[in-house]
């Protein structure tokens, strides 16, 4: 999307959401956005929720439990009304529209109860919260659970030393300490590299 479309969009979630305040309407419910006699697919409170914390860039998007319900409503509605056949008879005795159901419940219940995430340890930052911060200098970080010492750039690029060729590939480094560190911490998976 454009940054016009972008700005659009926020203005018209700002005002959907607004009334829903007001109205006290549910994440699950339905927005009627299309035309009389058009039947297009549903958008409920819950997705232009997430679609705007995305596109406002306010923090991180909430988890699209809205795009969950459609997706079971949607399937249901495929097995249930409609005469698909493949080579082994109806649909629901299909293999690989068994397989999709089974990959989609294991999407929908890792969205609707997501995995805890590990309490960031004393003295360290995620590297999500160094993506904010300006520090350049050396830093312990965890990097595929091994701890070692890097140099951090004003690109946000870690490396062995100063002027290393070897650049960190930041989504693998889990966790950030930068300098003054206390000691050197304690290994997570491997020695120290």
């Amino acid at each position: 999307m454009s940054d016009d479309q972008i700005d659009g969009f926020n203005a018209w979630a700002e005002a959907v959401l607004k009334v829903v305040g007001v109205s006290g309407m549910s994440e699950e419910q339905v927005i009627p956005t299309w035309p009389e006699g058009v039947d297009g697919p549903a958008l409920t409170v819950g997705m232009v929720r997430a679609a705007h914390a995305r596109y406002a860039g306010g923090g991180e998007a909430e988890r699209p439990l809205g795009a969950v319900h459609n997706g079971r409503v949607l399937m249901g509605g495929l097995e249930n009304n409609y005469d698909f056949v493949c080579v082994t008879g109806p649909l629901r005795g299909c293999v690989e529209w068994a397989e999709l159901q089974r990959c989609f419940t294991a999407m929908a219940e890792y969205i609707e109860h997501p995995p805890a995430q590990p309490k960031v340890p004393d003295g360290w930052k995620t590297i999500v919260q160094m993506n904010t911060d300006s520090y350049e200098g050396w830093c312990w970080i965890v990097h595929k659970g091994r701890v070692t010492e890097a140099y951090r750039d004003h690109e946000y690029r870690y490396r062995f030393g100063r002027h290393s060729q070897n650049v960190y590939m930041t989504e693998c480094i889990t966790y950030v300490m930068p300098w003054p560190y206390p000691e050197a911490p304690a290994q997570q998976g491997g020695g120290h590299e």
